[in-house]
C-alpha cells in the first residue's frame, strides 16, 4: 500500500496525526505528488489551521493543472480553508472556479450556496471540516473521501 493512501485511510479514521507522519515522509520521497499535498491540506484543515491548508492547496493544485476533477476538488476544499479564514469572497471564487472545472462537485456546490447565503445577508454557519468516519454524505468538507474522479486514476500516479 502506498504511503499517500495509507494516509488517506488513516485521515478517513480521524488519525489526523498519524496521516501527517506518512504525508510528510511522502513528500520527502517524492516533493511533486500532489496527492500528498492534497491530503496534507485536508489535515490542516481538520485541524482547522486553514492558513497552513491552503499552503498544501495551491500546492496541488498545481500539480493538478491536467486534472480537472482533482483540480476542482481541490478548488473546492481551498473554499472551505478561506471560509474558515472569513474569506468570503475568496471562498466564492474559489468554489466557482472548482465548478467550472468540475460542475458536479458536490463541496464546491454546497460551498458556493453556502457563501451565496451569507453574501445575500442569510446566517450560515461554515463548514465543519474534521474527518468523520462512516459518514455517507458523498462530497462533505468533513469526510475524507477516494478520487473525486470516481475514475481508473489511482492516488500517487
Amino acid at each position: 500500500m502506498r504511503m499517500v493512501e495509507q494516509a488517506r485511510v488513516r485521515l478517513k479514521a480521524n488519525d489526523i496525526s498519524g496521516a501527517m507522519r506518512l504525508l510528510s515522509r511522502a513528500i520527502s520521497i517524492d516533493p511533486t505528488d500532489s496527492y500528498a499535498y492534497f491530503y496534507l491540506g485536508r489535515a490542516y484543515l481538520a485541524k482547522k489551521d486553514a492558513k497552513q491548508a491552503l499552503t498544501f492547496f495551491q500546492r496541488a493544485a498545481l500539480g493538478f493543472a491536467a486534472n480537472p476533477q482533482w483540480l476542482a476538488e481541490t478548488q473546492a476544499f481551498e473554499g472551505c480553508a478561506q471560509e474558515l479564514l472569513g474569506n468570503v469572497a475568496e471562498a466564492r471564487q474559489a468554489y466557482k472556479s472548482a465548478l467550472a472545472q468540475a460542475p458536479d462537485n458536490y463541496v464546491a456546490q454546497l460551498g458556493y450556496a453556502r457563501v451565496a447565503s451569507v453574501e445575500g445577508g442569510t446566517e450560515v454557519s461554515t463548514p465543519d471540516v474534521a474527518p468523520e468516519s462512516g459518514s455517507t454524505s458523498l462530497g462533505s468538507p468533513n469526510e475524507v473521501q477516494d478520487d473525486p474522479a470516481a475514475s481508473s486514476d489511482n492516488i500517487g500516479q
